[in-house]
């Protein structure tokens, strides 16, 4: 009978970690060969990873990047700083906003924001699985930022790198009002 119940045990903790693991978006031993930085530069990782016309849009400009999913309220409720910060600066050609969503494609966006009644206006990146957790590698080797862990790719981020990719900002989960100040001194100066 103690075997039986250890057993049983056993299984429970072995299905409810598998469960945990499904639900946090740890990455799984086969999805981390997807993971391609080069050379620890955001802008040679990102060509690896993006359309040749995306790459093309952001080449010698600082970008604000960010990514989200749809079944993230953080980033659905983010949305709308996201698109203000956006019409602030859309005449400054010097800055390129960029969005990747990690679970709709580009051609299925713009309807999931309209029937949610969204306006976002970023430049949403046609790209390959493992752009997220790549730039969060990188971005997890910059003693700049806070300490993160690259293998979760649930949580979603925001950061700002300047032409020479120095990270100006960074920021995981989606965004609040609070930063718009923040944000808005450290684009200001561009």
């Amino acid at each position: 009978m103690i075997y039986f119940a250890a057993f049983v045990v056993i299984m429970f903790v072995i299905f409810y970690f598998k469960i945990i693991d499904l639900r946090i978006g740890f990455y799984k031993p086969e999805d981390r060969s997807k993971m391609n930085v080069v050379d620890n530069s955001y802008i040679s990782t990102l060509k690896v990873f993006i359309s040749e016309a995306d790459y093309e849009h952001i080449i010698g400009k600082v970008i604000f990047f960010t990514t989200w999913n749809s079944f993230c309220r953080g980033s659905i409720e983010g949305i709308s700083i996201l698109n203000q910060l956006q019409i602030k600066y859309n005449d400054n050609k010097k800055i390129v906003f960029i969005s990747y969503c990690s679970d709709l494609k580009p051609s299925s966006i713009e309807a999931f924001l309209k029937t949610r009644k969204l306006d976002l206006k970023f430049r949403f990146l046609n790209a390959s699985e493992g752009l997220r957790s790549s730039l969060r590698t990188i971005l997890s080797r910059d003693p700049t930022v806070v300490r993160i862990d690259p293998t979760i790719d649930s949580l979603n981020m925001s950061f700002i790198i300047d032409v020479d990719e120095t990270v100006l900002y960074y920021k995981e989960g989606g965004m609040v009002k609070n930063e718009i100040p923040m944000i808005v001194s450290i684009l200001d100066e561009i």
